[in-house]
């Protein structure tokens, strides 16, 4: 299972926002003090407020954030949804065949209904099998498919997507990058989002 190529839009915001992230982190981390600054080849010798440059960096955050969101929300979620629900509807109807198939006591297994994930949830898991015995006559058997089960079938669902796929990757891990940027660099440094509020404006 692979997911879809990525617009170049959400390749753009995805980049931005996992670059400011690290640029943040990088500056807690490192304990960077900015006293200098060279832009467009013009030299800043002395910054009387650096902490207005933290800020910069702390706005262009929020916005990329923001940006990232709003293309994950047009074109990711739609993705990483139809990918888990086809992934769990395959482990699930898997299971059936294979509780069924196993099933040796009322003759050979000829099939079983409902076969789709709609038609299985929708009749409350329940689900027949039809068996032939040596004589020739058939015995249809109703069973349920046990919750613990489904949740099963869910729970490889979320590991196959994370390990077996780049959705993790693609579209989850910026967030994830994100936040923790915001949880590591809220306060305890000069580049902090705390600091940075509070120097520039109080």
């Amino acid at each position: 299972m692979a997911l879809g190529n990525m617009s170049e839009g959400l390749i753009r915001q995805r980049r931005n926002l996992i670059s400011v992230s690290g640029v943040l982190i990088f500056l807690k981390f490192a304990g960077v003090e900015i006293s200098k600054l060279s832009f467009l080849g013009l030299d800043f010798d002395e910054l009387k407020n650096p902490s207005a440059f933290y800020l910069l960096i702390w706005v262009a955050y929020f916005y990329f954030a923001l940006r990232y969101y709003q293309y994950f929300w047009q074109e990711g979620r739609s993705k990483l949804t139809s990918y888990y629900i086809s992934g769990v509807g395959h482990l699930t109807i898997d299971k059936v065949w294979t509780n069924a198939k196993k099933n040796k006591i009322n003759g050979e297994f000829r099939t079983y209904e409902p076969n789709t994930l709609e038609e299985l949830e929708g009749n409350d898991w329940k689900y027949e099998a039809t068996y032939r015995k040596a004589d020739g006559t058939e015995t249809v058997v109703g069973k349920v498919l046990e919750k613990k089960e489904r949740v099963k079938c869910r729970v490889n669902t979320i590991i196959n997507l994370t390990f077996h796929t780049s959705a993790v990757t693609d579209y989850l891990l910026p967030f994830l990058f994100a936040i923790g940027a915001l949880s590591y660099c809220f306060t305890g440094s000069t580049s902090s989002l705390h600091w940075a509020f509070k120097a520039s404006f109080f």
